[in-house]
């Protein structure tokens, strides 16, 4: 398990490609926006697409193919449907190259062993201000 710094270095240092997509999911436009925007920044060639639930995120991947280039953020509670932990299983299934990241303002222990599925779990506090740094250091 990789440290919120480690993770979001791995998740946005790779080199600029316009292969690289990111799909951010959350059920809150505020934050799906935030995101959006960050990862825009902080990858200005990438694809960036964002859904707010399970099944829009899936709609949204119909043509990822093996999932080469493509990074899945997910909030982990959707309000209703699938969690974002059902859904990246669901992605790793379909796109087996995907990085898959966790973001979740739940604790770990809140969300129990299935959160393991994800290639990187972060804090949704954390995770904004270590993507931040990042950026702004970028």
């Amino acid at each position: 398990m990789w440290t919120d710094d480690q993770a979001w270095v791995l998740v946005l240092m790779a080199e600029p490609s316009p292969r690289r997509r990111f799909l951010i999911v959350d059920d809150s436009d505020d934050i799906r926006w935030v995101l959006v925007r960050l990862v825009q920044r902080g990858v200005p060639h990438a694809r960036v697409q964002d859904a707010p639930d399970a099944s829009a995120a899936l709609d949204a991947l119909h043509d990822a193919g093996d999932g080469d280039g493509l990074t899945v953020i997910s909030d982990y509670d959707m309000g209703l449907g699938a969690t974002g932990v059902e859904l990246l299983a669901e992605v790793a299934r379909r796109h087996p190259r995907a990085k898959r990241v966790l973001f979740t303002g739940h604790a770990l222990s809140d969300i129990g062993p299935v959160a393991s599925q994800p290639d990187h779990v972060l804090s949704k506090d954390g995770g904004l201000l270590v993507l931040r740094k990042f950026l702004a250091e970028a």
